[in-house]
């Protein structure tokens, strides 16, 4: 009797292992889909850089942020890739950016084109203390 009740819990353990949801064979691989565009996570391509663009900075020199997302012109790049996940970790470790997104402008055969898209952090302009300690004057910049 004891042994009945032993391979009854067994296979009642083991039965919800059955009930796993496998993927099937004829289903597509997963792809992301930038503005009309596909990139198989299945099958990375590696392409050259074309160009980068950036937006939304007021303050900071374009230049600079371009050059610090070491997306340079002219390398080459596997999409996707950890290459463009390392730009946007750069970017947030600066501290200067409330928002940064890294979007593919466009690909033309095998160079791709990029836009970072970022929103500064807003600026203390002035500080002012007027008379004793009690009263103080906090003035930011809105972007």
């Amino acid at each position: 009797m004891k042994r009945i009740y032993q391979l009854i819990l067994l296979l009642l353990i083991g039965l919800p292992t059955m009930a796993q949801i496998t993927r099937p064979s004829n289903t597509a691989p997963p792809t992301l889909k930038v503005k009309g565009l596909d990139l198989d996570y299945f099958n990375p391509k590696e392409y050259i850089i074309g160009g980068v663009t950036l937006t939304g900075t007021h303050f900071i020199d374009k230049e600079v942020i371009i050059t610090l997302s070491k997306l340079i012109k002219g390398e080459s790049i596997v999409l996707p890739g950890e290459a463009t996940a390392n730009a946007i970790k750069t970017l947030w470790a600066q501290g200067l950016f409330d928002d940064v997104q890294l979007d593919i402008a466009k690909i033309v055969e095998d160079t791709v084109y990029f836009d970072i898209e970022v929103v500064e952090r807003p600026r203390l302009s002035s500080f002012e203390i007027n008379g004793k300690v009690s009263r103080k004057k906090l003035i930011f910049l809105k972007n």
